[in-house]
């Protein structure tokens, strides 16, 4: 079967086919005139986008959807590729470790030394050289070697494999779960960033993302679950429920009207969300676009544990 041969370039108008056209296909053929200016037209885009590193091919995925912070300054201890946290005290970036119950745990990207000026970069996809990794799997912090990254489990979580590069060494890439921790530094909101820095391909405009590193965007009046500061996660048991406070972003205008919500946890359980504050919980499923049926201004999600559940994370993305 053959296809249409894509070139870059911008096609001011395209054809529409008069009713005298006659049915002729081929490369030059009147009827596929118009699929080649579409497919030069997006060619160009693409090349556009890729050049600004906007977008790339998945074979290709290192800077999408990330932040890039030019200003970080970090501490004589960070090496290429290391984890970082924001230490207040230092006003440095140094070598983030878990386990730790302190600020270490918070790591705010990772330390691009490569280039001049050296950055952090924060969200997006980024690549691990993991020893044994396969798609799936989680990636966590090291609470063993500073800055490093492991499979097994600690109370950090980074990411997860999302695919291995192919013919590459162990390298894998994994979506960052964190964004620029507490104490800043990079000047990024950890919680409110995050999830649009993931998810920036999305055709939604607005999202949120709650990693639990604290609890202001917890309705603390009706979450049953108890928040652990040092796992950034809640910890619920059978029937226990946690409720988010309201996640629209107060700037946008109209109701939101569509969603898509995604949930980390441990144990499955059953999530609703309103876009009313509550007075219509309407179910929705995991990862998984939902239309209201109430749409509203006030946009929360509440999720109920079916047993001894840990809650790490979850974020919504949304539109009018």
């Amino acid at each position: 079967m053959a296809t249409i041969n894509e070139f870059s370039i911008w096609e001011p108008n395209l054809y529409e086919l008069e009713t005298t056209d006659p049915v002729i296909g081929g490369p030059t053929g009147i009827s596929n005139l118009t699929r080649q200016q579409l497919a030069n037209r997006t060619r160009k885009i693409f090349d556009i986008l890729k050049l600004n590193q906007i977008f790339l091919t998945e074979s290709e995925q290192y800077l999408g959807g990330q932040t890039i912070d030019v200003t970080a300054s970090f501490s004589g201890a960070v090496t290429q590729g290391m984890l970082v946290y924001f230490n207040q005290g230092t006003q440095l970036y140094e070598p983030a470790q878990a386990n730790t119950g302190d600020a270490r745990e918070v790591f705010c990207g990772y330390a691009d030394l490569s280039t001049s000026p050296v950055r952090m970069i924060s969200g997006g996809l980024v690549d691990a050289s993991i020893s044994g990794a396969a798609q799936g799997d989680y990636v966590y912090l090291s609470d063993v070697t500073p800055g490093q990254t492991t499979l097994t489990g600690s109370n950090v979580i980074v990411g997860r494999v999302l695919y291995l590069r192919p013919g590459g060494p162990p390298a894998c890439v994994f979506a960052l779960n964190q964004g620029a921790g507490i104490g800043g530094g990079g000047g990024f909101d950890p919680e409110q960033d995050t999830y649009r820095m993931l998810l920036n391909d999305s055709f939604y405009r607005r999202g949120t993302w709650d990693n639990f590193a604290n609890t202001d965007l917890v309705d603390g009046g009706n979450t049953d679950g108890i928040h652990n500061y040092p796992g950034q996660l809640f910890n619920l048991t059978s029937g226990e429920d946690l409720v988010s406070a309201n996640l629209r972003d107060p700037l946008m205008s109209g109701n939101v009207a569509n969603a898509f919500v995604s949930v980390n946890t441990s144990l499955t359980g059953t999530i609703w969300i309103s876009a009313n504050g509550g007075s219509n919980w309407e179910s929705a499923l995991n990862n998984s676009n939902y239309s209201f049926a109430n749409p509203g201004q006030d946009l929360r999600i509440r999720f109920r544990a079916a047993g001894v559940t840990q809650v790490f994370s979850w974020g919504i993305l949304y539109e009018i």
